[in-house]
């Protein structure tokens, strides 16, 4: 297989085929994170996202134009006084709720859900405050990293590498634009960094020394450092060293973001397959085909986005 990968790299520019790098390639960006986030909030208008985010608007402009290209978000005019065009959430756009619900659960679990969504959610069906559980469909038993085996699937090959795209917020762009430190918007500033998200789902695989890793994505030895540097900085991942290797491994707060990932990996699996099939099927434990979704931990319901709305106040 290694010669093959290489053969395909030199030849044609392309990656190893993964439906979480094709979602990533989609919705891994700092900003478009945010701009799902205030879209399932119920904000539709250009102004209101700006004003809600702080994001320069030309930014802001290139980003809708991206989610409408990608069928996520569609225009629709609508008259207020004058036609204004609100951004509303197709089918495939709503399907990624799984994802901001993963990047929510993951902030109030670490005590700073007030910087993602707001720190309650209300689930209407049974009326309690939302508690969440990532749960095998087929199974109903909790999705845990270990009870997962990876297969290749139908669609198993090679990519074209991905163009470039728009550039990314750093660090200090994203604390003048939204006022927030990136330690506290974990989730999101890794989500919204092609290299970081990379590099830890490549140690969520095993790949755990910094060669490895490094032949595995084909990543700069200074890039890889510096990532590998911020991982821990966030309190992601932590080093042992084992003879004169540093092996790399993730932490009970980095954990938590492999329903993250898996959240991506789903969304990627349903909607940018195409006909080819699945380049990986992830098999439970119970021996079916993997179908996370996410239920409310008081009545077992399946969370959907028009069924979560804030708390009434008191």
């Amino acid at each position: 297989m290694k010669g093959t990968r290489q053969q395909a790299m030199s030849d044609g520019g392309q990656i190893q085929a993964s439906s979480l790098v094709r979602a990533l390639n989609v919705v891994g960006d700092a900003w478009t994170v945010l701009l799902l986030k205030e879209a399932f909030l119920g904000v539709r208008r250009f102004n209101e996202f700006q004003e809600s985010l702080g994001i320069p608007r030309q930014t802001l402009a290139l980003r809708l134009a991206a989610l409408a290209d990608h069928h996520i978000l569609y225009k629709k005019p609508v008259l207020h006084r004058t036609i204004v065009q609100e951004y509303r959430l197709t089918p495939k756009g709503l399907d990624l709720y799984d994802f901001i619900i993963s990047v929510w659960a993951w902030h109030k679990r670490w005590d700073i859900g007030a910087h993602f969504l707001p720190g309650e959610l209300l689930h209407k069906p049974c009326g309690h405050l939302l508690e969440v559980r990532l749960v095998c469909r087929e199974c109903g038993d909790p999705v845990v990293r270990a009870d997962i085996r990876t297969e290749a699937g139908e669609g198993s090959g090679f990519d074209p590498k991905p163009a470039a795209r728009h550039s990314r917020m750093n660090d200090a762009a994203f604390s003048k634009s939204t006022g927030v430190e990136p330690s506290r918007m974990v989730a999101t500033t890794v989500i919204g960094d092609r290299w970081s998200n990379l590099v830890l789902d490549a140690i969520f695989r095993g790949v755990n020394s910094f060669q490895a890793i490094k032949n595995e994505l084909e990543i700069a030895s200074n890039i890889l450092s510096s990532r590998l540097k911020k991982l821990a900085e966030l309190g992601l991942i932590d080093s042992a060293s084992e003879g004169r290797r540093i092996d790399y491994h993730v932490t009970e707060r980095g954990e938590g973001l492999f329903d993250v990932f898996l959240s991506l990996t789903g969304w990627g699996d349903r909607w940018l397959s195409g006909s080819s099939g699945v380049p990986q099927v992830l098999v439970h434990r119970c021996e079916n085909v993997l179908d996370a979704r996410y239920v409310c931990a008081h009545c077992g319901m399946t969370v959907r986005a028009w069924e979560v709305d804030l708390p009434r106040p008191e």
